[in-house]
């Protein structure tokens, strides 16, 4: 019984391990709208680097995962105004991720995301 406790620890563990490095396709869904932008991602230990490309253009991003827990952030212009992006969330699996996601004065809602 143990040994089976201690396996399921370690498969959880290992689950949440995973490399988020590579191209994630997410569904954005805010009180101004909704899109689907593609997200690129680099991980380096907990360090997070990459670009969101989509209605807002491309856009430098960084971050940290913590477990399975992500946040990613990076400064945008719409309109002529700087916005800022933020996304908070939780990796459900190796390929699988959600959260919120918070626009700056274009609203907040929700994301997932999905791993190529």
């Amino acid at each position: 019984m143990l040994a089976r406790i201690l396996l399921l620890a370690l498969s959880s563990a290992c689950l949440f391990a995973a490399d988020v490095t590579g191209t994630w396709f997410f569904t954005v869904d805010l009180s101004a709208g909704s899109g689907a932008p593609t997200i690129e991602l680099k991980q380096e230990g907990t360090k997070l680097t990459g670009k969101y490309s989509g209605t807002l253009g491309d856009v430098p991003l960084v971050g940290k995962l913590d477990g399975d827990s992500i946040e990613l952030v990076g400064n945008a212009e719409y309109s002529g105004e700087k916005l800022r992006l933020t996304y908070v969330g939780k990796l459900t699996s190796a390929t699988t991720m959600e959260g919120k996601a918070i626009y700056g004065e274009l609203g907040e809602g929700k994301f997932t995301g999905k791993k190529k």
